[in-house]
């Protein structure tokens, strides 16, 4: 796979995708903040995307990595993480199934080359598995269709900094 990196360079790209280790939080929430200023634009205001702190978003990432009920695997390219997937168990009172995809994001630059799917493969596999997908997030949920996830009927509001987001239930 070839894709125009950071540099403006097109080359191929040697995607991985390993097991989080307590030594990723820092660079986890670098890409956790960088993913949030590409992706939602189109639905969270300028003020909730300046707000994101990179050292707030690293404690979060600390306990994340800490905690057994989660597994966290990230994507690597050329040695810099560009992307990851939580799952652990489902946080919903009305669960749907045990497994729930807590986070999945990547940066701009490996969108389309693959790295998302192999996160899925890596962190799910086959199994059954729900997650939340912003409804103004068009590109997400086309990527989750295309892994068997289907809308259960049941939406959800999230306050995101300063802004409300309107979350539907995908489940597979």
């Amino acid at each position: 796979m070839e894709k125009e990196g950071n540099n403006g360079v097109v080359g191929p790209l040697t995607l991985t995708v390993r097991l989080a280790s307590g030594g990723d939080a820092l660079e986890l929430a670098q890409v956790q903040v960088q993913a949030w200023r590409e992706s939602f634009t189109h639905m969270l205001s300028p003020r909730t995307l300046a707000d994101l702190d990179i050292d707030e978003t690293t404690t979060v990432w600390k306990a994340t990595l800490g905690d057994p009920k989660r597994v966290t695997h990230v994507g690597i390219v050329n040695g810099e993480i560009v992307g990851f997937i939580i799952v652990g168990a489902s946080r919903d009172a009305d669960a749907p199934c045990e497994l729930e995809v807590q986070m999945l994001y990547t940066l701009d630059a490996v969108k389309g080359a693959g790295m998302g799917q192999m996160l899925v493969d890596a962190g799910l596999g086959g199994r059954p598995a729900s997650l939340w997908c912003a409804t103004a997030n068009p590109r997400a949920r086309a990527f989750y269709e295309r892994n068997g996830f289907r809308a259960d009927g049941v939406t959800k509001m999230v306050t995101a900094g300063w802004d409300q987001v309107v979350n539907e239930r995908l489940v597979r």
